[in-house]
C-alpha cells in the first residue's frame, strides 16, 4: 500500500474490553479465520480517508450526500459503536471462500433506512433484491461485471455484511438462536489488545 491503507486508518489501536457479545453471537457455524476489532468510526467523515486510493469513492459519496442534502458518512459514524467482528469461511477449494462481518451499532434507525433507500434504488436497476427475512428486510446485490455479489442487513443493533445471501440469513439465524460464542471464537490475544 502506499501510505497507510484506509483499512488500518479505520480501527481503533487503543487498548480495549472485547468485542460484544451480541457482534460475536452473529458469526455463524466454523469459520475458519475470525478477526475482533474496535473502529474508530468518526473516521469514516474524514475528507482525506484513504487518500488518493479512495478518492474515487469519496467522490462517489460526496455526490451522494450532495443528492440526498445531507452528510450520510458523518450519520452513519454517528451509528457505528465500534466492536466488529470479521469472519472468513474457506470454500470447497482454494478459489471460494465467503465472508461476514458484523458490526455493533450505537443506532440502527437511521442506517436501516438509508439502506432500504438503497435497497431500493438498487432493485429498480435490477442489480439488487430486496427480502424480508425473520422480519429483517435484507438486500443483496451483484455487481454488473457479474462475479461475487454483497448481501447487507441491519438486525437490531447489528450492522451485517456477507458475501451471500445465504450466509447473511445463517448470521440473523445464530443472532435468532441466541447461542453463547463458542469456544474458537473466544478471545485467545491479550485481552486490553484492540486488535
Amino acid at each position: 500500500f502506499d501510505g497507510p491503507a484506509a483499512l488500518f486508518d479505520l480501527l481503533d489501536r487503543t487498548p480495549a474490553i472485547p468485542a460484544a457479545k451480541s457482534v460475536q453471537n452473529a458469526i455463524p457455524g466454523e469459520p475458519s479465520s475470525v478477526v475482533r476489532a474496535r473502529l474508530m468510526p468518526e473516521r469514516l467523515a474524514d475528507p482525506n480517508l484513504g487518500g488518493a486510493a479512495l478518492a474515487s469513492w469519496r467522490d462517489r459519496a460526496n455526490f451522494a450526500e450532495t443528492l440526498l442534502g445531507h452528510p450520510v458518512r458523518a450519520e452513519i459514524a454517528e451509528d457505528l459503536a465500534g466492536p466488529v467482528v470479521f469472519a472468513l469461511y474457506e470454500g470447497s477449494d482454494d478459489t471460494q471462500a465467503e465472508a461476514i462481518l458484523a458490526v455493533e451499532l450505537r443506532r440502527s434507525d437511521r442506517l436501516s433506512s438509508l439502506l432500504e433507500m438503497v435497497f431500493g434504488l438498487g432493485a429498480l436497476t435490477e442489480r439488487a433484491s430486496v427480502v424480508r427475512y425473520r422480519g429483517v428486510s435484507t438486500g443483496s446485490f451483484v455487481p454488473r461485471a457479474g462475479g461475487a455479489g454483497i448481501a447487507v442487513a441491519v438486525d437490531g443493533p447489528i450492522l451485517l455484511v456477507a458475501t451471500s445471501r445465504a450466509r447473511l440469513e445463517s448470521a440473523i439465524d445464530a443472532r435468532r438462536e441466541g447461542a453463547l460464542p463458542r469456544g474458537d471464537l473466544a478471545v485467545t490475544g491479550a485481552s486490553d489488545a484492540s486488535w
